[in-house]
């Protein structure tokens, strides 16, 4: 396998020696997840650098040595290893997207355990922004932008829903906007790691979510949502479309609170301004 000399330290910023473990600032041991850089695992991904973290992982942006082409590598952080439950959604987030086969859909290539703890998924390398990005800059949409990536994600969607696979996460940090030659754009679901499955012919799910128990994100998620339901089906997944729809459109989102229990309470018991309210130069007719 081969390694870099050096790895930058999410502890101080700085670099740090590859045979270093612990932060020379903070003497706290850097997680194995971020001294990859360099290394190959498999004998066929070649992580390059990192690209992004959060608190449930990192993403390298790799290559895949067989046929020189690049990847993105997604970590589960080590820190959370032991919760099997979490282990079994970042599995479930490979073979759920991997089942849909949707260009709307970002493609993974494929899943494993390096070193016995590193749990991690392969997936294609996409070139653009997410659309949380592109909504910090630009603020709003125009109309005919909005609905075009409305109908994407609505697409990748339905290929989804007709598996039986409900997404349960829909915000602008899970839709990337792709960059193509020639100023085209297109969509690409991500993270289906909070995903069930449920049997499209009889409503049951084989995962069912315990009653009370709220996934999601709390400014885009469902009334039904809010409140843990377990019947949570396919139409949460186009309450929240429409959510990201009106942010697109109107520069703010539905619910405008900090706390995540204020929003909640205000999904749960307020109905949001009307769309021309917050933006009254939305046109209709596109």
């Amino acid at each position: 396998m081969t390694k870099l000399l050096s790895y930058v330290c999410p502890l101080c910023g700085q670099e740090h020696s590859k045979s270093t473990e612990r932060c020379s600032e903070t003497q706290e041991e850097v997680p194995k997840e971020f001294r990859l850089d360099g290394w190959t695992i498999d004998a066929k991904y070649r992580l390059d650098r990192k690209v992004g973290y959060g608190g449930m992982g990192i993403v390298y942006e790799g290559t895949h040595l067989t046929i020189g082409r690049k990847i993105a590598v997604k970590f589960l952080s080590t820190s959370i290893k032991t919760n099997e439950k979490i282990i079994v959604r970042f599995q479930n987030e490979a073979k759920m997207a991997a089942s849909i086969g949707h260009r709307n859909i970002v493609d993974v290539i494929d899943m494993g355990v390096f070193q016995d703890d590193l749990y991690y998924i392969v997936m294609e390398y996409l070139y653009g922004q997410d659309l949380a990005t592109m909504l910090q800059y630009r603020r709003r949409l125009p109309g005919k932008e909005a609905v075009d990536y409305t109908i994407q994600v609505l697409d990748g969607l339905r290929a989804a829903h007709a598996k039986g696979i409900i997404h349960r996460d829909l915000k602008p940090e899970n839709i990337f906007i792709v960059s193509q030659l020639g100023g085209v754009k297109y969509v690409k679901i991500l993270d289906f790691g909070v995903s069930r499955l449920i049997d499209s012919e009889t409503g049951d799910n084989p995962n069912r979510t315990i009653p009370g128990t709220v996934f999601g994100t709390p400014r885009y998620m469902s009334p039904e949502q809010a409140r843990g339901r377990a019947s949570v089906d396919h139409r949460s997944d186009i309450y929240s479309v429409g959510a990201m729809l009106y942010e697109m459109l109107c520069g703010s989102p539905l619910y405008t609170a900090e706390a995540s229990n204020e929003v909640i309470a205000e999904v749960l018991t307020t109905e949001p301004p009307h769309i021309l309210k917050r933006n009254p130069h939305v046109q209709f007719e596109l």
